[in-house]
């Protein structure tokens, strides 16, 4: 990310489990609590970052989901950092704007993509961004949204060369919202509500408030800027993309 500002990190592999808690440790200085860091701990990461030193700290087990979740955490905060947050969706891109459909677990993000994977493969414009975490930026009174680096059930086929990740407007927000069992459904989703559902869906594990303001002054003004909608697929995987994202 151009402009971005950088953490210091330091990654060890241990075979020590630890048990899951997540706090905050804080400073006082002329007697005015502040905070100094925050540390993660699940069973097989430790975490701590350093907001003063802007520091990170990792002690991991010896296996590549450990990394993978330490790099996850690394990421999100660097994000936060710059306006920016990571979310639990599919994303694609189509003439040069970014799509996303947002949602946990078991909602379709996979399924979505593997629907454009199909229909879309031959078409030039056409990028995968992922099919399970999606950064998102607000920049200049714009949002935009760029490759990820974390997949989920599905492989990224691109291969990444140093500076050439693009950035994409964000066009559209799509809220997978369950299947319907006849039709494919799409309703609009008013700013509140737009809010309420990118917050339950952004990936933060950090328990902090450090970055609370920050994060819900970067959701709203996505959700001022970019149109959101619910969309409800059929059943039979008789999808219609094309026309929703007209």
């Amino acid at each position: 990310m151009n402009g971005s500002k950088t953490i210091s990190a330091k990654i060890v592999v241990n075979l020590k489990l630890y048990e899951k808690s997540c706090k905050d440790k804080y400073l006082f200085e002329n007697g005015q609590k502040s905070k100094e860091y925050t540390e993660f701990i699940r069973e097989d990461i430790y975490f701590k970052y350093n907001f003063v030193k802007n520091f990170a700290e990792a002690k991991i087990n010896k296996n590549v989901y450990s990394i993978d979740s330490v790099l996850r955490i690394l990421y999100s905060i660097l994000l936060a950092k710059n306006s920016g947050i990571l979310f639990h969706a599919a994303g694609i891109t189509i003439d040069n704007y970014g799509y996303l459909f947002v949602g946990p677990t078991g909602s379709g993000k996979s399924t979505t993509i593997k629907w454009f994977r199909k229909n879309f493969k031959n078409y030039k414009s056409y990028i995968e961004l992922s099919d399970e975490l999606v950064p998102v930026k607000v920049k200049g009174g714009k949002i935009y949204t760029w490759q990820s680096l974390f997949w989920g059930e599905l492989k990224n086929k691109t291969v990444f060369q140093q500076g050439d990740i693009s950035m994409f407007t964000l066009k559209k927000i799509y809220f997978l919202s369950g299947f319907n069992e006849k039709t494919q459904l799409v309703t609009p989703v008013g700013i509140k509500e737009t809010v309420e559902l990118l917050l339950k869906n952004l990936f933060w594990v950090v328990n902090s408030q450090m970055f609370a303001n920050d994060i819900l002054k970067t959701v709203t003004n996505i959700a001022m800027t970019v149109p959101a909608f619910k969309l409800y697929p059929p059943l039979h995987n008789d999808y219609n993309f094309v026309e929703i994202l007209k």
